[in-house]
Parts: C-alpha cells; sequence; structure tokens
C-alpha cells in the first residue's frame, strides 16, 4: 500500500447538541440528522475510505493529501447545511507511515488540540422583538408545527430536527427483524405525556464500558476496521432485541419505548417507567451475549454495558432528567470499574419531587465515617442475570415478593432506611454513630420481618425473596438493600 492520510472528525458537544430542544420529538430527530449526515460521509469522502463512523465520530483515511484537505472543509460544511446549527472539528491530515495505532493517536491529538482553539463566533443575530423557538429558546421561530396536538413555533434548526424524525430512525433497524415488518410511525408516541401513558417517564442512558481502553491497544487498521463494525451491530442488535423481548407493541398501541440516541457507544432511550428495569436487564443482556469474549472481533476482551436510569414525573424537565441519569450512570460505571465487572453496572434513581440531583441522591445512600460505612442500597447492582448484588437476583427477589407480599410492609421496610439518613446531619458521624446506626437499623428490619412471620404466606413469601437479597457484611462496609424492593416492585412491572 502507498502512502496514505488519515483525518479524524468529530461532532463538537454533541450531547448538548442532542438536547438543545425540550421536544423528544426533536431530540430523536436530531440522532436521525446525525445518521443521515454519517450514510453521507463516503460520498463527501472523494478518493478515501471510511474506516469508521457513528456517535459523532468517523476516521478517514485518503490516498492523496489534497482530498484529506477538501474533505475536512466538506464534511464541516455539509453538517451545518444539514443540521443549520452543528458544529465539526477535524484533523490535520495525519500520514499514515506504518503504524496505524500512532497515526490515529496523531489525528485524536490534533482534534483535541482545535477544540481547545475553539470555533470562530459567527455574526450575532439579534432577535430580542421576534418569537423565539419554543423548541431551544436560542434562534427566533419561524412556523408553526404540531408537537402532540398543540402547534408550536419552532425555528429553523429544530423545525429540521422535527421534520427529520418522520423518516424512521432506529424504526429502520426494527423494520429488518422479524415480526416487525408492520411496526409503522403511528405506533410512536408524540410526546413526553403520551409516552408516560399517565404514569412516571423513565430516561436510559448506557454507556459501553471499555472502549477507550480497548481502542488504544489496537493497532493495525482491519482491527480498527472490525471493531468498529462489530461495537455498532452488537449496540443495534442489542437495542432490537431488548425492545422485542421486554415492551413489543400491541396491535393499535402506542409503543412505549423511544430511541432518542443511538451512535458509537453511546445510547439515550426514554420508557414508561414500568419497563424501565425489565428493558434495561434485556439491554445489558442481549449486548453481553453480542459483545463476550468469543466474538472475533474483540480478540478475547469482552465489554459491559453500564446504565443510568431516572424515574421521574411526565412533567419533569428533560434536561434535568438527563443530568440526574447521567449522574447515575457515573456512578454505575465507577462502581463497575471498581469492583471489576467485566459485565458492567445498573443504578437508578426514582424522583417523586419536581427537582432532584444526583449528588444528593446518592449521598443520602450512605451513613459513613472516616473508617466505615453503612449502604442503604443494594445499588449499583451487576449487569448479570444471577450473583452478589446482580440484577438478575434482585429481579428474582421482586418476583418472589409479587406473588402477593403486602406492598405495606416492603414501604415500611424502606422506612427503616429512610431514618438512618437522619445520621448525616450534623458535621459528620464518628465510627461510632455509624456502628449504632447499623444495630438500630437492623433491629428496626428485625422487629419489621418478625411482624411478617406471623403470616405463614408472607413468611414463606419472604423467605424465597430473602436469599437473593445481595446483603454484605464486613469489617468496615455494611449493605443493606431492603429498602430498594418497593421500588423494584414497582419499577420490574408485570412480573
Amino acid at each position: 500500500m502507498g502512502k496514505s492520510w488519515l483525518v479524524l472528525c468529530d461532532v463538537d458537544s454533541i450531547q448538548s447538541w442532542l438536547l438543545r430542544s425540550v421536544h423528544l420529538r426533536e431530540i430523536a430527530g436530531a440522532s436521525q440528522l446525525l445518521a443521515e449526515h454519517d450514510r453521507r460521509l463516503p460520498e463527501l469522502a472523494r478518493n478515501g475510505e471510511v474506516l469508521s463512523c457513528g456517535g459523532g465520530t468517523a476516521l478517514v483515511r485518503f490516498t492523496d493529501e489534497e482530498s484529506a484537505w477538501s474533505f475536512r472543509g466538506a464534511v464541516t460544511s455539509s453538517l451545518q447545511e444539514e443540521t443549520e446549527s452543528a458544529t465539526m472539528t477535524t484533523s490535520e491530515p495525519v500520514p499514515l507511515e506504518g503504524d496505524f495505532g500512532a497515526a490515529v493517536d496523531r489525528a485524536t491529538a490534533s482534534v483535541e488540540r482545535s477544540k481547545r482553539l475553539g470555533h470562530a463566533l459567527g455574526e450575532r443575530v439579534d432577535f430580542c422583538h421576534a418569537l423565539r423557538c419554543q423548541g431551544c429558546g436560542q434562534e427566533p421561530a419561524v412556523t408553526q408545527a404540531s408537537i402532540g396536538g398543540d402547534d408550536r413555533w419552532l425555528g429553523k434548526s429544530c423545525l429540521k430536527r422535527h421534520r427529520a424524525r418522520e423518516r424512521g430512525s432506529w424504526l429502520d433497524w426494527m423494520r429488518a427483524c422479524a415480526g416487525w415488518q408492520d411496526l409503522g410511525l403511528r405506533d410512536l408516541p408524540s410526546n413526553t405525556n403520551e409516552l408516560a401513558s399517565g404514569t412516571q417517564l423513565a430516561v436510559m442512558l448506557a454507556d459501553v464500558d471499555g472502549v477507550g481502553d480497548h481502542l488504544a491497544s489496537l493497532r493495525d487498521e482491519p482491527a480498527y476496521r472490525a471493531f468498529s463494525r462489530g461495537l455498532k451491530n452488537a449496540m443495534q442488535d442489542a437495542v432490537v432485541a431488548a425492545i422485542a423481548r421486554a415492551a413489543p407493541p400491541g396491535a393499535g398501541a402506542k409503543l412505549g419505548v423511544d430511541v432518542l440516541y443511538a451512535g458509537g457507544d453511546d445510547l439515550l432511550l426514554a420508557c414508561r417507567s414500568d419497563l424501565a428495569l425489565t428493558l434495561v436487564e434485556k439491554l445489558v443482556t442481549e449486548f453481553s451475549r453480542r459483545a463476550g469474549a468469543g466474538q472475533p472481533w474483540l480478540q478475547g476482551k469482552p465489554l459491559g454495558l453500564s446504565v443510568g436510569c431516572a424515574i421521574v414525573g411526565p412533567k419533569y424537565p428533560f434536561r434535568s432528567a438527563h443530568s440526574l441519569a447521567a449522574g447515575m450512570l457515573r456512578r454505575a460505571k465507577a462502581e463497575a470499574r471498581r469492583l471489576k465487572w467485566s459485565e458492567g453496572a445498573v443504578d437508578w434513581a426514582v424522583v417523586t419531587e419536581s427537582w432532584g440531583e444526583a449528588e444528593p441522591i446518592l449521598a443520602d445512600r450512605v451513613v459513613e465515617s472516616a473508617t466505615c460505612s453503612l449502604h442503604l442500597t443494594g445499588r449499583p447492582y451487576r449487569a448479570c442475570s444471577e450473583g452478589t448484588r446482580s440484577l438478575g437476583a434482585f429481579r428474582q427477589a421482586c418476583h418472589g415478593l409479587a406473588r402477593g407480599f403486602p406492598r405495606n410492609k416492603l414501604f415500611d421496610l424502606r422506612g427503616c432506611c429512610t431514618a438512618s439518613r437522619l445520621m448525616r446531619q450534623g458535621a459528620g458521624p464518628t465510627d461510632r454513630q455509624v456502628r449504632q446506626a447499623r444495630k438500630e437499623l437492623d433491629e428496626r428490619i428485625g422487629e419489621t420481618v418478625m411482624r411478617l412471620e406471623r403470616n405463614p404466606e408472607v413468611a414463606r413469601l419472604w423467605a424465597d425473596a430473602s436469599r437473593w437479597l445481595p446483603i454484605e457484611d464486613g469489617e468496615v462496609m455494611w449493605r443493606r438493600p431492603h429498602g430498594d424492593l418497593a421500588e423494584g416492585l414497582e419499577l420490574w412491572g408485570a412480573l
């Protein structure tokens, strides 16, 4: 092979751009615009070959330097024209001389350097006296569009997102699978209230663990190409299979799930709250099957999938729900990394108030001193079907209790855990206070369980469920996940 050049492209602040609008339709439409731009890359890359593409990032190889420089201008102009508002940073053409991995590293460094320099600001448009876009509030409105039965004024950028939603997006994956050919756009919910169907809404963020480390270990072009293609197929197939198994649409019914973004190793979903944990379990299971150590494109190094989920009211601000889910995802990934869970981890939070942030919610889960801690939850759970602290074991516990266990008693158990949070008040508990909190919590749980055992049927259900509870005891850490059961029984839906 003769001398060639690499160009790396990356959409700037892709998450912020995707969430620019407050409407789910425009968020999903933005994802569709990116997918369409990805499909056009081979056309834009004249005399070039697209080696990988997805998630707003692409790597293209050219056989002559002039074509590489021309592509840089063409791809950024094309994205701007197609989306009205998205920007992209491209690397300078990097000569490929022997070591493929080193060339990719240089292209990545070039993109990062350009991003630090920033983009020149265009002419500022003053539209203080004009009607603002009711989707993003960042541009003047130009026309009306129907959203969930309401007429809303939208700007040029949001209007393109709105119209792109009608072109299919992820539904094309579904139609390619057996049994889904008749799934039409009429089956999609048109807004958050319709998706939530009068109940709570679940916003899920999923991210593949270890992708950066895996890419850094690839030193030749065929392996890089195989990994990019394998990861894309694994994610898409896992999403389709999970939805098909967890939330198949009934005749004439609205689909209870919407894929808002799927690209690279990232996934953003919204669904009804009663489908949340079922969909999460199916998703991580299906991905694990497709990204296990036996896959040749992984070279013996399996990938895991971590998920963060926020369950909120249908009128809860979507950006706040996304931020909360992102906080849960960071926690899940950190726990999977700390405990070396190759499958990944799953964390969630249920918000019944009109506002909530990840850090206070996470802080309320733990009573800790300098040397010991009491965890009032089993979360994050391991993203697998069995074993200590696994999501599958937690489902088994909820499954057993769903057969007739009095739910008000579960809330009594959660109340025991809530009472222990009072230890967080003040300057922080000492080791002795944490140990005392653990003793009091165990006494509260014991008294509640003792009352339950007076009813033989309830006692049997509790005994069956208790063997799945991931209780952990140690010298410096104690875990009591009983409070999770009340939420779990609601979120698993029909068991």
